[in-house]
């Protein structure tokens, strides 16, 4: 089984790369910029 640092890692990765799709859409969208999760 891959370590759960590799699956952390991935899961990093599909939520930056969901995350800056929204950031460039935002203004296409009713969403606020402030709903957009930044932990990540």
């Amino acid at each position: 089984a891959p370590p759960p640092q590799l699956h952390i890692d991935n899961l990093s990765a599909i939520v930056l790369r969901f995350g800056s799709k929204i950031r460039e859409n935002v203004d296409e969208t009713a969403l606020p910029v402030a709903a957009i999760p930044s932990h990540f």
